[in-house]
């Protein structure tokens, strides 16, 4: 089949995927995908798996031609590596995907913009996806049904940071266009979005109204976003009623569980707190919560909390513990395995969202941060990890254990336990490594094949490690080629 007749074949799935009938384009393209795709058409497949959820299979699709293993014959396009980027997003590398965007040229690939603003959504950030988005839509090239979905993102943004105004300007433009379209779930997704303007104004009677129609429009999609309408409804019986309406939230947070959509758990806590004033449940959501965008909006809207009296540790109580079942991997691993070890980094990791179940890809990303994701090696290597970690534990006699249900993990335990989370020390990799060299060598210059040695690994990843702190000062270095050796700056060993 000629390489046009393949895209042809993509047009209904396209018509399915704006009418709502998510499962139907979903089946369709998986068949498509089964059939094989050409080079030339790879990134047009990838576009329709992320919108119909498919990402691994976009990521297998366009893994050998952005990360070739070998010498390649030809380049990726910006078009491949942009909706590349946007697969890994949904998976939880995050961190890789703003990195291959970010280097992409958007006059020519304004894809790129809208799918970084997507990156940063996945960790709150809407603060710097506005100015992306804005640019999108206002890009010459972007026009009809992907102008409006801009547009819908950009609201999304403007109402999140309660640009109440700017919102609603842009909101009634977007009512009128979305009416008139075949695109029920985007009308339905803008009279939910007018409601939360609308709560963000205090104003519970036209929120209500537009929450009741944005339910009926989405009930009508056969797809389960009318649950986004039932979420909604419940903050603002919360803010307009206080505790009688906490039933109705538990019940939409039971719900979120079923549907393992972990953020709507994590939002409903974040209005809980806010409104009801918990300090404890505040306190969990900041240590529990890896995004920094999110803790910092957290804190601004907590005015009834003091931010200069934030603990520097919490205690993540999965089961209520004596003293003797209280665990601290952050800064005190213990005599059985040494700090930035995998198994010490895997544990720090696992801590780091009490929220969210972690991803392979989000683990892998922590974990191996200098190392692109593959979707035929990296898992395999989570996989290593997380069957160390858990032999450790049963060794160690703790009560904690790792759980994994559709490839996502997380901590839990089969008795009492409690892990100390500290707030300075969510260190990365390389912070770990680096420490662990100092420990080591002090004030003594060291070669890379005995940093190699120390940490186990490679002299390669050595120098990748060393790059960013000898160019900050913090490491000085002697000689040349093979006799090239390292020192620790005096400054930073007499702080260490």
């Amino acid at each position: 089949m000629a390489p046009g007749d393949r895209l042809r074949q993509l047009d209904p799935i396209d018509a399915d995927i704006r009418g709502g009938r998510g499962k139907q384009a979903q089946a369709a393209l998986q068949q498509c995908l089964a059939e094989g795709v050409n080079r030339e058409d790879s990134a047009a497949f990838a576009a329709l798996a992320r919108r119909v959820s498919l990402h691994t299979e976009a990521i297998k699709l366009l893994n050998p031609i952005v990360r070739p293993t070998g010498k390649a014959d030809y380049a990726a396009t910006d078009a491949e590596k942009a909706e590349y980027a946007a697969n890994l997003t949904y998976i939880g590398a995050h961190s890789e995907a703003v990195d291959l965007l970010t280097k992409i040229k958007t006059e020519k690939t304004p894809t790129a913009l809208l799918y970084h603003a997507f990156a940063l959504f996945a960790q709150w950030n809407y603060t710097d996806a506005i100015p992306l988005l804005e640019k999108y839509v206002g890009h010459p090239e972007i026009r009809g049904y992907w102008s409006i979905v801009g547009k819908v993102n950009l609201v999304a943004a403007l109402v999140y940071e309660r640009h109440t105004l700017k919102a609603d300007f842009l909101l009634r433009q977007l009512l009128h266009n979305t009416s008139l379209t075949t695109s029920t779930f985007l009308y339905g997704n803008c009279l939910e979005l007018a409601a939360q303007n609308f709560i963000h104004q205090k104003l519970w009677t036209k929120a209500e109204q537009f929450l009741n129609e944005a339910a009926g429009v989405l009930s009508a999609t056969g797809t389960w976003y009318d649950f986004y309408v039932r979420k909604w409804k419940a903050i603002l019986d919360l803010l307009r009623k206080g505790e009688p309406a906490l039933p109705l939230l538990d019940a939409v947070r039971l719900e979120a569980r079923e549907l393992r959509h972990w953020e709507t758990i994590r939002d409903c806590d974040r209005f809980e707190a806010l409104t009801m004033e918990r300090e404890a449940l505040l306190l969990k959501l900041h240590f529990g919560t890896p995004f920094e965008a999110f803790k910092t909006r957290l804190l601004g809207d907590a005015a009834w909390y003091d931010a200069a009296k934030l603990p520097s540790a919490y205690s993540w109580q999965l089961q209520s513990v004596p003293a003797e079942s209280e665990y601290s991997f952050f800064n005190d691993p213990g005599k059985t395995f040494a700090s930035g070890e995998l198994i010490h980094r895997t544990l720090v990791t696992l801590c780091s969202d009490l929220y969210r179940p972690l991803r392979v890809a989000t683990l892998f990303h922590d974990l191996f941060p200098q190392e692109y994701y593959n979707p035929r090696v990296s898992p395999k290597r989570v996989h290593e990890a997380i069957r160390r970690v858990r032999k450790w534990l049963k060794e160690a006699k703790t009560n904690l254990e790792v759980q994994e249900s559709e490839g996502q993990y997380w901590l839990t335990s089969e008795g009492p336990a409690c892990v100390n989370l500290v707030r300075e020390i969510a260190r990365t990799q390389e912070d770990a490594r680096l420490s662990q060299l100092q420990e080591a060598f002090a004030d003594q210059s060291f070669s890379a094949k005995q940093a190699a040695e120390i940490l186990g690994v490679s002299a390669r990843t050595v120098a990748r490690l060393l790059e960013q702190p000898i160019s900050e000062g913090l490491i000085q270095t002697e000689g040349e080629g093979r006799a090239k050796r390292y020192r620790f700056s005096t400054s930073t060993a007499s702080a260490a």
